[in-house]
């Protein structure tokens, strides 16, 4: 797994590559929990290149979504592979959070 994060206009992009499973989930759990307390409360998580995400990864989205809120933030995703956003249709977490299909979406949502 490899990750990479840039800022657009206030916004943390965390972009990751690979799989989101028990094996790596604490180094991506490490990696968005240091954006959110280097300050930033607004992320976008793009999981363009991300091609597994197994339970403990919806743990982690779960666990920064309630901590960027809680600040008065957002934790919002882009971009997902189809087997990906299946995992997140069937947990639920489409109805908790906000998903746009598009980088550039998940972007623009922040100034509406």
């Amino acid at each position: 797994m490899k990750d990479n994060s840039q800022e657009i206009s206030g916004i943390n992009i965390i972009s990751i590559e690979g799989s989101i499973d028990a094996f790596n989930s604490n180094k991506v759990e490490q990696e968005l929990m240091s954006q959110f307390q280097s300050g930033s409360a607004r992320l976008i998580l793009n999981l363009t290149k991300v091609n597994f995400m197994s339970s403990a990864g919806l743990r982690i989205i779960l666990q920064v979504l309630k901590e960027t809120r809680s600040q008065g933030g957002d934790l919002r995703i882009a971009c997902a592979q189809p087997s990906v956003f299946k995992s997140l249709e069937l947990s639920g977490f489409t109805s908790i959070l906000k998903y746009f299909p598009t980088l550039d979406a998940a972007i623009l949502s922040y100034s509406e």
